[in-house]
């Protein structure tokens, strides 16, 4: 299902709060363009375009911590794929067997227990 709405085209709250807790930084958050979201059901992928220079070298960032909210009780994660310093697709992720119909609401941000 997506939902990507016209006009929809910059980081949503939850979004931005993932994407600045794994080192991004206010500016770049804000030029970032959404591309396209899709929701599946356990998750969510959104897809980046942000106007500076890409290279043939794709990395990954897995968020440290948990992301809560009431809806799902375990809980989500997610992991932000690049091309160079360039964010080209965040993945959220439910953990155990939840599901998530994509609302946010009401979420944090937790660091995971030692």
């Amino acid at each position: 299902m997506d939902l990507l709405k016209p006009g929809d085209i910059l980081a949503n709250a939850l979004e931005r709060a993932i994407l600045l807790r794994l080192g991004l930084n206010d500016q770049e958050v804000s030029e970032l363009r959404v591309l396209s979201r899709k929701y599946t059901g356990v998750g969510l992928y959104t897809e980046f375009k942000l106007n500076i220079p890409r290279s043939s070298r794709k990395t990954s960032a897995v968020l440290e911590g948990q992301i809560k909210m009431p809806s799902v009780p375990n809980g989500l994660g997610a992991m932000l794929m690049t091309n160079g310093a360039a964010p080209e697709c965040l993945e959220v992720f439910t953990h155990g067997d939840d599901l998530w119909n994509g609302r946010f609401e009401e979420f944090s941000i937790e660091d995971n227990p030692e």
